[in-house]
């Protein structure tokens, strides 16, 4: 009798534990989103950045995106402290405080709507819980008030990097949201944050979704699910690109080890080559050897040349009027013999200079070398 009531006994806690436990990821979902409140609560915190931003120091005005979103973070906290709201961290705290007041959801939500009211693009970053049926029976058991199975913060971009905000995290440590502005909650790294969340049982991170709702695709690590959704926002690059001379083009890609394409020098016939193609990456001229091709080619006529130009800051490129010619025997004499078939290709190695960074700047400049002519880059790949 004895045994079949304590099963009976530890399977209503289990169902118990479980409901509670759902109960409050529900709500931290549903916080994290925002639907739960109005709108007026998204218009005074918008207003609410946007008084801030506009009374702030010029330097800062004038500064960049991650400096201008310590600022707002604290001076948040600073108001939610006024308003005496404190850290919710419980299933006890949810029942006096009333609800999601306090969790992290609802603090994110509201430094979210100062950041976009101060003109600061940002986002949620989640950390979740392992969602195996093990696990929430383990943790059902073993800590059946858990109202934390997922955390979140919010996510800027700035100056090639991802930056986290988590206003609830240094609340809970220092037991308010008050004294922020050298918080280490206050624009620490992604990689940081994930290494702490992992270190407090989040396994899982992702952002947001396409359509801008919780549940965006889970990663291992915070850092990927970042990149994911800053690939996700990225302008799309068009398969060719013309620039015309004395002129540049460029445009931010995830920071990774190669970067390649085809590029030639707009002309009606082979013609031979100039060195009007510039190429820098956050700034930096790539002079490095090519990773497709040797760095001297030869043409069929016999002569030779240097595909780098002698002061190491731009490239040789051919006059041509396809990307086809200069690889066969259309191009005549100005056929390129050396490397068969990678006349027209270039590719780097790129990865010294996207260290520590989650985007790269590429620009590519016609330096007007080529008589004037446009220069065309087709089929940009950065891998």
């Amino acid at each position: 009798m004895q045994k079949k009531f304590f099963a009976f006994t530890l399977a209503l806690l289990i169902v118990i534990s479980v409901n509670i436990y759902f109960a409050g990821h529900a709500a931290e979902n549903q916080s994290a989103k925002g639907d739960s409140y109005k709108t007026k609560e998204e218009i005074t915190w918008e207003n609410f950045g946007a008084d801030i931003m506009k009374n702030a120091p010029q330097e800062l005005i004038n500064g960049t995106d991650l400096d201008k979103a310590k600022y707002i973070m604290s001076k948040t906290g600073n108001q939610l402290n006024n308003h005496g709201l404190i850290p919710n961290t419980s299933y006890v705290d949810r029942q006096v405080l009333g609800g999601e007041k306090g969790t992290c959801g609802d603090v994110s939500n509201k430094l979210s709507y100062a950041l976009k009211g101060a003109g600061i693009k940002n986002t949620y970053l989640f950390g979740e819980k392992s969602m195996s049926i093990g696990s929430k029976i383990y943790r059902a058991i073993t800590d059946p008030l858990d109202v934390n199975p997922d955390h979140g913060g919010i996510v800027i971009y700035s100056n090639g990097n991802a930056y986290m905000f988590d206003l609830w995290a240094h609340g809970v440590l220092n037991k308010s949201f008050h004294d922020i502005p050298n918080s280490e909650w206050n624009g620490m790294t992604v990689k940081e944050w994930e290494s702490r969340m992992k270190k407090a049982g989040y396994v899982d991170f992702s952002t947001l979704s396409k359509d801008n709702e919780y549940g965006g695709k889970k990663y291992n690590n915070a850092v990927d699910a970042v990149k994911n959704f800053i690939k996700s926002q990225l302008p799309k690059i068009p398969e060719e690109i013309r620039i015309d001379g004395n002129s540049s083009w460029e445009g931010i890609f995830l920071a990774e080890k190669t970067l390649q394409f085809d590029a030639r020098i707009v002309y009606s016939k082979p013609a031979g080559g100039n060195w009007p193609m510039e190429v820098l990456l956050n700034g930096q001229t790539i002079s490095s050897a090519l990773l497709n091709k040797a760095q001297n080619f030869k043409y069929k006529d016999g002569r030779t040349f240097s595909y780098l130009s002698g002061n190491g800051t731009s490239w040789m490129l051919f006059y041509s009027p396809n990307f086809s010619a200069n690889n066969s025997t259309a191009g005549g004499g100005y056929q390129v013999l050396t490397n068969p078939g990678e006349a027209y290709r270039y590719k780097w190695d790129i990865s010294s200079f996207g260290q520590d960074l989650l985007t790269i700047k590429v620009r590519i400049v016609n330096n007007g070398n080529a008589l004037g002519n446009k220069i065309v880059i087709r089929g940009l790949i950065v891998q």
